[in-house]
């Protein structure tokens, strides 16, 4: 969820999103300081935002990468 708010003379953008990794979830709470910026650079932040951050942001353990089988040959064989 993104929103607008403004603190202390400050505008912010506030994205409220959930990490998980290792099937554990916390939630997370991103703030985007956009003092100054102009009408069209905040639509701009704020598209971006909504495709890349509104969702939850997931890292997953990577595959186990499978052991090749040992190559030992036999001590006469190494000729």
């Amino acid at each position: 969820m993104i929103h607008y708010t403004s603190k202390s003379g400050k505008e912010y953008f506030v994205i409220q999103t959930t990490f998980e990794a290792s099937n554990v979830k916390v939630p997370i709470q991103i703030q985007v300081n956009v003092t100054g910026l102009d009408d069209y650079k905040k639509t701009t932040i704020h598209k971006k935002a909504a495709i890349f951050l509104n969702r939850p942001l997931r890292i997953t353990d990577p595959k186990p990468v499978p052991v090749p089988p040992s190559s030992k040959k036999p001590w006469w064989k190494v000729w």
